[in-house]
């Protein structure tokens, strides 16, 4: 009678324990996917267009640009479409660009996906 209501109450607790420790990565897992790494639709010497896989429930997506790989100095672009045409770029400079998908209040859905470098034109021609 009471070693088995004992028993019940440490097996209870050390579940409910598991449970709290399980329960953590579990909601980490379920976050949503930011965007695939924007793909190239086209560039210039002063613009790049980009593209990249849409992602559920976002409302618009941050683009993050900078000449530093490891942004310092970053420009942003918000857009409601998976695609976007940065524009005001310098010729014959790297960029470094990557997205994040947005809920409706401005925040955010996801984290930053991965990073898409880009060299601008020397010439004004665009090259897909």
């Amino acid at each position: 009678g009471r070693q088995c209501t004992v028993l019940r109450v440490v097996v209870l607790s050390c579940a409910l324990a598991l449970c709290a420790l399980l329960g953590t990565p579990a909601v980490a897992q379920a976050a949503t996917r930011p965007p695939s790494r924007p793909s190239v639709a086209s560039y210039s010497n002063n613009a790049v267009r980009l593209t990249w896989g849409s992602v559920k429930n976002a409302a618009a997506y941050r683009v993050k640009y900078s000449t530093s790989s490891k942004y310092k100095h970053p420009s942003y672009v918000t857009t409601k479409t998976p695609t976007v045409e940065i524009g005001k770029l310098r010729a014959s400079r790297t960029y470094y660009i990557k997205v994040r998908a947005l809920k409706a209040s401005g925040k955010a859905l996801t984290k930053y996906g991965k990073t898409r470098k880009v060299r601008t034109r020397s010439t004004k021609s665009y090259r897909n």
